[in-house]
C-alpha cells in the first residue's frame, strides 16, 4: 500500500505540497502579482492538505531540538570570564554514514548523533520559510502540523523519542541529569532540526529575513526555538545581530538567496566592531550626556544603517531576547548561578543573561535605558544578570572557502559598571552583590579547566612555560570582571555574600575553581580584612 499522488515523493524526497512551497514566481509574468502569486500558492497549499493531511507531517520519526540537552553539552568545554574567551573551538566533520555533524571540544567531544535522534530533513515550515512565503501560507502549514497523525504506512501515531540514544554510554549520564522533553514537540514542526547546519525553522526565518510577523509566528509555536544552538553554537538571537550587520555594512538585497543565507563575508568582524563601537559611544552619550558633551570623537551615524532597518532590528531582538532567556533559565537551571526572574524578561535583562554579543546588550540599553536601574524579581539588576554568565566568544565560518575565525569580545561587565556605577553596590533578594556572583561564575570556569585537565591525563593545552604563564595570568588579571568590580568600588570587598557568609577574599579560595592569584589580589585592594 502506498500513499496517494498528493502525498508520494519525488527523487528529491519533495511532495507536491514541498514543491508549491519553493515554487517562484516567473519575473514578467503578465497579470500576476506577487500577491495573487502568494493566494494561489495558499490556496493550492490548502488543497494539498485537506487532500492529504500527512502532506504537512510527512517525516517519519524526526529530530526535535531540546534546548537542555544542546546548551548543556556545548557548555561542558567553555571557559567563562577567565580569559574573557573559550576553549570550545568547534570542528565540525561528517560521520562515517554521513548524516551527522561532530563538534569537538577541547578536551570534551560532542557528538550530536549521541545527543539528536531522528531524520535530519526539511519539512513543508522550512520550505515555506526559505522561500518567503506569505504568514497566512506559514500559519497553515504551522497549524497543519500541530495535530498527531497517523503513519500511512504503520496506522500508528509517529512516536518520537526523547532525544537521545538511551543505549549510548556516552549520553546516559547527561539525558539523567536532564529534564525530560515535553511530549507536545514531536507534533511541533517549529522545534524540529530541518538542516544540516542543525538549523530549527527560527533560524531559517532570521536569516532569510522574513518579516516581524513571520518570526512572531514561528516564536509563538515554538517559544523555546530562540535559545536554540545551531552546529556553529549560534541561536536565532545571534543570527538576527549578524544578518543585521552584514546588510548595514554589505550590499544590502531586497532578496536574499537561500544558498547565501548563512553566507559571511571576510569583512564581517570590522564590521561587528564599528557598529559595537558605535553603540557603546551612543550608549554613553544617552547615559552620560554632560560627560560626552565636550567629545569631539564623531559618531558615524551611518553605523545605524536604514532607520526602518533598525527598527525591524530591535522589535526582532526585543522579541526574540526574553523568550531565548525565559527557556534557557527553565531548561538549563544547572546552568544558573544566581536565581532568574519569574516574571517577563525585559529585553536588557535576558541579553544580559544570555551569552550574546556584546552589541546586543548596548543596542537594548541604547533603547531603554532605564532598564538599567530597574531590578527583576528576584532583585538583579542587569549586572547582576552579567557577572553570572560568560564573555561572549564564536567561531564562525568566513568567506568562500569557510575558515573558522574567532569572535572574542570583553564582558559586558565592563560597560554595564561605566554607565551606571552605582550598580556595584546593589544586593539582590540573595544579599549577594555582582562581585559575588562573579567570583562563584570565574569558579565554574576554573572547575572546568581542572576537568578538562584531567580528562586529558594531566596534559594541558595551554602553555606550559613559565614565562608564557606568567603572562598568560597578566593577560588573566587584566580581563577579570572580578578584579575590574573591587576596583570599581573596593568597599564591596569588605560586604559578606548572603549565602556563604564569606567576604569575597574568602569566597574564592573556596571550592574545586579556587585561585591563590585571585585571593592575593583581592586581599591586595582590601589588606584591612586580615587585621
Amino acid at each position: 500500500v502506498s500513499p496517494p499522488a498528493v502525498g508520494k515523493q519525488d527523487t528529491d524526497e519533495n511532495t507536491p505540497l514541498d514543491l508549491a512551497l519553493i515554487s517562484q514566481r516567473e519575473s514578467g509574468l503578465l497579470g500576476s502579482s506577487e500577491m495573487e502569486f502568494e493566494m494561489k500558492v495558499f490556496g493550492l497549499c490548502t488543497m494539498l492538505i485537506k487532500t492529504y493531511p500527512m502532506a504537512a507531517y510527512l517525516s517519519v520519526h524526526p529530530a526535535i531540538a531540546d534546548v537542555a540537552i544542546l546548551s548543556t553539552a556545548l557548555s561542558r568545554g567553555s571557559m567563562s570570564a577567565i580569559t574573557g574567551s573559550t576553549t570550545a573551538r568547534h570542528r565540525f566533520t561528517r560521520d562515517t554514514n554521513g548524516s551527522m555533524e561532530t563538534g569537538r571540544h577541547t578536551g570534551f567531544t560532542i557528538t550530536k548523533s549521541n545527543l539528536i535522534s531522528g531524520n535530519i530533513k526539511p519539512n513543508p515550515l522550512s520550505h515555506g520559510l526559505m522561500h518567503g512565503r506569505h504568514i497566512s501560507t506559514i500559519e497553515m502549514l504551522i497549524e497543519a502540523s500541530k495535530q498527531p497523525q497517523t503513519s500511512w504506512y504503520t496506522g500508528l501515531i509517529d512516536d518520537a523519542s526523547d532525544g537521545i540514544h538511551e543505549t549510548d554510554p556516552s549520553s546516559s549520564l547527561l539525558s539523567s541529569q536532564l529534564p525530560s522533553r515535553n511530549k507536545n514537540d514531536r507534533y511541533n514542526s517549529c522545534m524540529r532540526i530541518v538542516t544540516r547546519d542543525m538549523e530549527v525553522p527560527l533560524h531559517i526565518a532570521v536569516t532569510m529575513r522574513a518579516s516581524l510577523d513571520v518570526v512572531r509566528r514561528v516564536l509563538t509555536s515554538g517559544p523555546d526555538a530562540a535559545a536554540v544552538p545551531d552546529r556553529c553554537n549560534l541561536t536565532p538571537v545571534c543570527w538576527t545581530w549578524m544578518r543585521f550587520v552584514i546588510d548595514t555594512y554589505g550590499s544590502h538585497q531586497s532578496l536574499i538567496k537561500a544558498s547565501k543565507r548563512r553566507f559571511i563575508p571576510r569583512t564581517f568582524l570590522e564590521s561587528a566592531g564599528a557598529y559595537t563601537q558605535f553603540l557603546s559611544m551612543r550608549a554613553k552619550d544617552i547615559c552620560h550626556p554632560s560627560a560626552t558633551a565636550n567629545s569631539n570623537a564623531p559618531m558615524d551615524r551611518a553605523c545605524v544603517g536604514d532607520e526602518d532597518d533598525d527598527r525591524d532590528f530591535w522589535l526582532k531582538l526585543s522579541t526574540l531576547l526574553p523568550h531565548a532567556a525565559e527557556s534557557l533559565a527553565k531548561k538549563c537551571p544547572e546552568l544558573n548561578i544566581l536565581s532568574p526572574p519569574v516574571t517577563p524578561w525585559t529585553a536588557l535583562h535576558a541579553a544580559a543573561y544570555l551569552s550574546c554579543p556584546r552589541s546586543i546588550v548596548l543596542k537594548a540599553i541604547c533603547e531603554e535605558p532605564w532598564r538599567l536601574r530597574e531590578k527583576d524579581d528576584s532583585g538583579n539588576l542587569p549586572l547582576h544578570l552579567a557577572a553570572g554568565r560568560e564573555a561572549y566568544c564564536r567561531f564562525i565560518p568566513l568567506g568562500v572557502p569557510s575558515e573558522s575565525e574567532e569572535i572574542t569580545e570583553p564582558s559586558v561587565i565592563f560597560d554595564l559598571v561605566s554607565l551606571f556605577p552605582n550598580s556595584t553596590r546593589v544586593k539582590n533578594t540573595r544579599k549577594q552583590l555582582p562581585l559575588h556572583i562573579a567570583i562563584e561564575m570565574e569558579k565554574r570556569a576554573r572547575s572546568i579547566l581542572k576537568e578538562e585537565y584531567i580528562y586529558l591525563g594531566g596534559r594541558s593545552n595551554h602553555d606550559s612555560a613559565s614565562t608564557k604563564e606568567k603572562d598568560k595570568l597578566a593577560e588573566t588579571m587584566e580581563k577579570s570582571p572580578v578584579l575590574y568590580l573591587s576596583k570599581a568600588d573596593p568597599e564591596t570587598l569588605q560586604c559578606r555574600d548572603g549565602l556563604t557568609k564569606l567576604y569575597p577574599f574568602m569566597q574564592a579560595a573556596v571550592g574545586a575553581g579556587s585561585s591563590l592569584d585571585i585571593v592575593y589580589l583581592l586581599l591586595r585592594e582590601c589588606p584591612t580584612l586580615l587585621e
